[in-house]
């Protein structure tokens, strides 16, 4: 772990205490790793494009760009996913393609997870409740291609009466889809699903 806050290093050895703390700009990164997170990060620096491709020099599989759920949150990661695209890497995740986001420039990509909170969380911003609902934006590039989703589910599935509406982001753009319950398996499928889940697109909804 990379944090240049020497504050928020001690907090971090309290939550991972088996973990290794380089002190120091982000700059400070060194070796190679399978797996490279920037987790609320690019935000704070002045270049990414530059700062997202330095970064994929370290990962020998794969990196993962998280930041807030936010437009100019959403923008950088879009920033960071052509860079690393454009230095050879391959999209895993959420967008089921390499190409440029659909999305109108209003809209923005996110997602929502349930956290629970540590007592050091809890301490730190003065609350009580045991979780909290985090809303961000993220893209994870792989050095490899791997098999394409057929479709991402990119807002709160709405269960109605007999159907459930989605919309999904596809190779070849935004869909809003309507699953009725007399298309059997799809509607049991679409009715299962989560927000940010993979699922099969058909033609026919």
């Amino acid at each position: 772990m990379v944090e240049i806050e020497p504050e928020m290093v001690a907090a971090g050895k309290e939550l991972l205490p088996d973990g290794r703390w380089l002190t120091g700009d982000i700059s400070a990164a060194a070796g190679r790793a399978d797996l490279v997170l920037v987790s609320y990060v690019l935000g704070e620096l002045p270049n990414v494009p530059v700062t997202a491709t330095r970064l994929w020099e370290h990962a020998t599989d794969s990196i993962a760009f998280v930041e807030p759920c936010t437009p100019a949150g959403y923008r950088r990661i879009l920033e960071a996913r052509a860079s690393v695209i454009g230095a050879g890497g391959h999209t895993v995740a959420p967008c089921p393609h390499d190409l440029t986001c659909p999305l109108p420039a209003h809209d923005w990509c996110h997602f929502a997870v349930r956290l629970p909170r540590s007592k050091l969380h809890r301490r730190a911003k003065a609350v009580e409740l045991g979780y909290e609902d985090e809303k961000f934006s993220y893209a994870v590039l792989s050095r490899e291609p791997l098999a394409k989703v057929p479709a991402r589910i990119i807002r709160q599935p709405q269960v109605r009466s007999g159907h459930v509406n989605l919309v999904t982001s596809e190779p070849d753009g935004i869909h809003q889809r309507t699953v009725s319950r007399k298309q059997g398996r799809g509607y049991k499928e679409a009715k299962g699903a989560a927000w940010g889940d993979a699922i099969d697109a058909d033609e026919r909804t």
